[in-house]
């Protein structure tokens, strides 16, 4: 449920929700690997949710016509790299 109100609202933002799936992505990759560090903290939390490749598969590009929107500017994402890096 929360998935897909979280490709609805980005959806609804014009916000590609690919994104999204890219993130399930690197936990699909992730899943099966020793439980370390935040994945191991978070492994349990998921085990409540739907296969990760199930989730992924309900994730569609935008809808022909939408133009997908940045949702930072080219400069506040490079600050937020920077802070991440």
């Amino acid at each position: 449920e929360a998935d897909q109100v979280a490709i609805d609202l980005l959806t609804n933002a014009s916000i590609d929700p690919m994104g999204l799936k890219e993130f399930f992505d690197i936990i699909l990759a992730e899943e099966g690997e020793p439980s370390t560090g935040a994945w191991g903290s978070i492994g349990s939390a998921l085990s409540t949710h739907p296969g990760t490749k199930e989730r992924i598969s309900k994730i569609k590009p935008l809808p022909s016509g939408i133009e997908a929107r940045p949702v930072l500017t080219d400069q506040q994402w490079q600050s937020l790299r920077n802070i991440c890096s």
